[in-house]
Protein backbone atom coordinates (compact mmCIF):
# COMPACT_ATOMS: atom_id res chain seq x y z
CA UNK A 1 0.00 0.00 0.00
CA UNK A 2 1.45 3.62 -1.15
CA UNK A 3 1.39 5.87 2.24
CA UNK A 4 1.05 8.97 0.03
CA UNK A 5 -1.55 7.87 -2.60
CA UNK A 6 -4.91 9.87 -1.71
CA UNK A 7 -2.77 12.95 -0.17
CA UNK A 8 -4.13 16.54 -0.91
CA UNK A 9 -3.00 19.80 -0.19
CA UNK A 10 -5.71 19.62 2.58
CA UNK A 11 -3.10 17.11 4.51
CA UNK A 12 -0.43 19.56 4.63
CA UNK A 13 0.58 20.04 7.85
CA UNK A 14 -0.06 23.43 9.27
CA UNK A 15 4.02 23.92 10.01
CA UNK A 16 4.51 23.25 6.68
CA UNK A 17 2.18 25.87 4.77
CA UNK A 18 4.22 28.95 4.86
CA UNK A 19 6.83 26.47 3.28
CA UNK A 20 4.35 25.26 0.41
CA UNK A 21 2.83 29.00 -0.28
CA UNK A 22 6.66 29.64 -1.35
CA UNK A 23 7.06 27.19 -3.61
CA UNK A 24 2.99 28.05 -5.22
CA UNK A 25 4.51 31.67 -5.81
CA UNK A 26 7.22 30.17 -7.93
CA UNK A 27 5.58 27.41 -9.72
CA UNK A 28 1.62 28.75 -9.68
CA UNK A 29 0.33 25.28 -8.26
CA UNK A 30 1.57 22.78 -5.05
CA UNK A 31 3.66 20.08 -7.19
CA UNK A 32 2.98 16.81 -6.36
CA UNK A 33 5.92 15.75 -4.69
CA UNK A 34 5.86 19.02 -2.40
CA UNK A 35 2.59 17.37 -0.68
CA UNK A 36 4.48 14.49 -0.12
CA UNK A 37 7.37 16.16 1.21
CA UNK A 38 5.24 18.61 3.16
CA UNK A 39 4.28 15.74 5.36
CA UNK A 40 8.04 16.44 7.30
CA UNK A 41 7.69 20.16 7.22
CA UNK A 42 11.75 20.22 8.02
CA UNK A 43 12.59 17.85 4.86
CA UNK A 44 10.15 20.08 2.69
CA UNK A 45 12.12 23.14 4.33
CA UNK A 46 15.61 21.78 4.03
CA UNK A 47 14.95 20.39 0.52
CA UNK A 48 14.07 23.58 -0.65
CA UNK A 49 17.05 25.02 0.75
CA UNK A 50 19.49 22.95 -0.65
CA UNK A 51 17.94 23.43 -4.44
CA UNK A 52 17.94 27.53 -3.51
CA UNK A 53 21.93 27.21 -2.40
CA UNK A 54 22.63 25.13 -5.22
CA UNK A 55 20.84 27.88 -7.53
CA UNK A 56 23.88 29.68 -6.10
CA UNK A 57 26.63 27.66 -7.76
CA UNK A 58 29.38 28.28 -10.01
CA UNK A 59 27.46 26.63 -12.89
CA UNK A 60 25.05 28.45 -15.21
CA UNK A 61 21.43 28.01 -15.24
CA UNK A 62 21.73 25.42 -18.13
CA UNK A 63 24.17 23.50 -16.63
CA UNK A 64 22.61 23.21 -12.87
CA UNK A 65 19.89 21.47 -14.83
CA UNK A 66 22.03 19.27 -16.47
CA UNK A 67 23.53 17.77 -13.15
CA UNK A 68 19.87 17.34 -11.60
CA UNK A 69 18.60 15.97 -14.74
CA UNK A 70 21.60 13.66 -15.42
CA UNK A 71 20.82 12.68 -11.59
CA UNK A 72 17.47 12.07 -12.13
CA UNK A 73 17.75 9.90 -15.01
CA UNK A 74 20.76 7.62 -13.46
CA UNK A 75 18.86 7.26 -10.28
CA UNK A 76 15.65 6.50 -12.17
CA UNK A 77 12.86 8.93 -11.13
CA UNK A 78 10.66 9.73 -13.89
CA UNK A 79 9.05 12.94 -11.79
CA UNK A 80 12.52 14.45 -11.08
CA UNK A 81 12.97 13.84 -15.17
CA UNK A 82 10.03 15.28 -16.57
CA UNK A 83 10.66 18.76 -13.78
CA UNK A 84 14.24 18.85 -14.90
CA UNK A 85 13.89 18.49 -18.30
CA UNK A 86 11.10 21.46 -18.19
CA UNK A 87 13.28 23.43 -16.26
CA UNK A 88 16.17 22.65 -18.36
CA UNK A 89 13.92 23.72 -21.49
CA UNK A 90 13.22 27.32 -19.62
CA UNK A 91 16.96 28.12 -18.71
CA UNK A 92 17.40 27.79 -22.63
CA UNK A 93 18.61 24.26 -23.74
CA UNK A 94 17.71 23.38 -27.08
CA UNK A 95 15.16 20.02 -27.30
CA UNK A 96 18.06 17.63 -28.93
CA UNK A 97 20.24 18.40 -25.72
CA UNK A 98 17.64 18.18 -23.32
CA UNK A 99 16.37 14.49 -25.43
CA UNK A 100 20.31 13.39 -25.50
CA UNK A 101 20.21 13.13 -21.38
CA UNK A 102 17.08 11.64 -21.34
CA UNK A 103 18.26 8.90 -23.41
CA UNK A 104 21.95 8.70 -22.28
CA UNK A 105 23.49 9.87 -26.07
CA UNK A 106 25.97 11.90 -26.75
CA UNK A 107 25.50 15.83 -26.54
CA UNK A 108 26.61 18.38 -29.19
CA UNK A 109 28.48 21.06 -26.38
CA UNK A 110 31.48 19.35 -25.25
CA UNK A 111 31.36 20.67 -21.82
CA UNK A 112 27.62 20.19 -21.16
CA UNK A 113 28.92 16.10 -21.93
CA UNK A 114 31.43 16.26 -20.43
CA UNK A 115 29.38 17.40 -16.65
CA UNK A 116 26.42 14.93 -18.16
CA UNK A 117 29.24 12.15 -17.97
CA UNK A 118 30.48 13.06 -14.80
CA UNK A 119 27.62 13.53 -13.30
CA UNK A 120 26.41 10.18 -14.21
CA UNK A 121 29.44 8.67 -13.08
CA UNK A 122 29.39 9.79 -9.76
CA UNK A 123 25.82 9.23 -9.34
CA UNK A 124 25.81 5.75 -10.88
CA UNK A 125 29.29 4.71 -8.46
CA UNK A 126 27.93 6.74 -5.20
CA UNK A 127 30.74 8.82 -5.65
CA UNK A 128 33.60 6.46 -5.76
CA UNK A 129 34.99 7.48 -9.36
CA UNK A 130 37.84 6.26 -11.16
CA UNK A 131 40.74 8.84 -10.64
CA UNK A 132 41.40 9.05 -14.34
CA UNK A 133 37.20 10.26 -14.51
CA UNK A 134 38.25 13.60 -11.92
CA UNK A 135 41.38 14.10 -14.21
CA UNK A 136 39.39 14.35 -17.40
CA UNK A 137 36.60 16.76 -15.58
CA UNK A 138 39.13 19.25 -13.96
CA UNK A 139 40.99 19.05 -17.49
CA UNK A 140 37.85 19.40 -19.22
CA UNK A 141 37.73 23.12 -17.91
CA UNK A 142 35.93 22.59 -14.51
CA UNK A 143 37.63 23.37 -10.93
CA UNK A 144 37.44 21.88 -7.65
CA UNK A 145 34.43 23.87 -6.84
CA UNK A 146 32.61 22.46 -9.18
CA UNK A 147 33.27 18.54 -8.65
CA UNK A 148 32.08 19.45 -5.29
CA UNK A 149 28.98 21.33 -6.61
CA UNK A 150 28.31 18.21 -8.59
CA UNK A 151 28.58 16.19 -5.59
CA UNK A 152 25.72 18.44 -3.55
CA UNK A 153 22.96 18.56 -6.53
CA UNK A 154 23.58 15.02 -6.60
CA UNK A 155 22.53 14.49 -3.23
CA UNK A 156 20.16 17.30 -3.00
CA UNK A 157 18.01 14.97 -5.32
CA UNK A 158 19.34 11.75 -4.05
CA UNK A 159 16.21 12.93 -1.03
CA UNK A 160 13.43 13.85 -3.58
CA UNK A 161 14.28 10.47 -6.19
CA UNK A 162 13.96 8.61 -2.98
CA UNK A 163 11.16 9.76 -1.91
CA UNK A 164 9.68 9.84 -5.29
CA UNK A 165 10.54 5.72 -5.53
CA UNK A 166 8.12 5.17 -2.44
CA UNK A 167 5.20 7.99 -2.94
CA UNK A 168 5.04 7.78 -6.42
CA UNK A 169 3.69 11.05 -7.36
CA UNK A 170 1.81 11.76 -10.57
CA UNK A 171 3.52 14.41 -13.11
CA UNK A 172 1.88 17.44 -12.67
CA UNK A 173 0.48 19.10 -16.14
CA UNK A 174 2.95 21.51 -15.97
CA UNK A 175 5.34 18.98 -16.55
CA UNK A 176 3.67 16.39 -18.85
CA UNK A 177 5.43 17.49 -21.72
CA UNK A 178 8.72 15.81 -20.72
CA UNK A 179 7.19 12.89 -19.20
CA UNK A 180 9.81 10.03 -18.83
CA UNK A 181 9.79 6.47 -17.77
CA UNK A 182 13.30 4.51 -17.23
CA UNK A 183 13.74 2.01 -20.20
Amino acid sequence: MNPFAFLETSDIPTAAQSTVATVTNMFGFVPNVVVAMAQSPIALSSYLSNLQSFSGTAFSPVEQQVVLLAASVVNRSPYSVAVHSTLLRKAGAEPAVIEAIRTGRSLGDARLELLRRFTEQVTLRRGEVFEAEVVAFLSGGFARQHLVEVIFGIGTKVFAHYLQAIAKPEVDSAFKAFEWSPA
